[in-house]
């Protein structure tokens, strides 16, 4: 969201491109319900594109960990360790940090939802 994503809030209607949810694309150690899609605005593939739109109902932030890798000998890899979770009433790109853990992400519930392929006019960005 911070390069190209608009802050939204819950009972904001949505229009966003997304691409259908691939289990193997992330994982997360805290139960976040299904993901179905999710938000994509770099991709110039627009066929693999769908057009959602629909009202926000519920926003969970997730918060990431990251510790050095104990495989870099020079101690600047990181990896990715636990999570931390949050619901919340607004998503902007920008909240704070949580001690160390950093934000990783929203997990959205929309109801009144609408779902197409998106259209070549659609996706403006390359």
């Amino acid at each position: 969201m911070q390069c190209c994503g608009e802050p939204f809030k819950i009972d904001d209607i949505i229009n966003w491109l997304a691409v259908k949810w691939n289990k193997n694309d992330w994982s997360c150690d805290i139960d976040v319900g299904p993901i179905d899609y999710y938000y994509e605005h770099h991709s110039s593939e627009w066929k693999k594109l769908f057009k959602i739109t629909g009202k926000v109902k519920q926003i969970q932030t997730l918060y990431r960990k990251f510790e050095p890798d104990p495989k870099d000998p020079t101690g600047r890899s990181r990896i990715r360790t636990s999570w931390k979770s949050h619901l919340a009433e607004s998503a902007d790109g920008w909240d704070e940090n949580i001690g160390e853990y950093r934000l990783n992400g929203y997990v959205v519930i929309l109801e009144n939802v609408k779902i197409a392929p998106a259209n070549k006019t659609e996706v403006t960005f390359k």
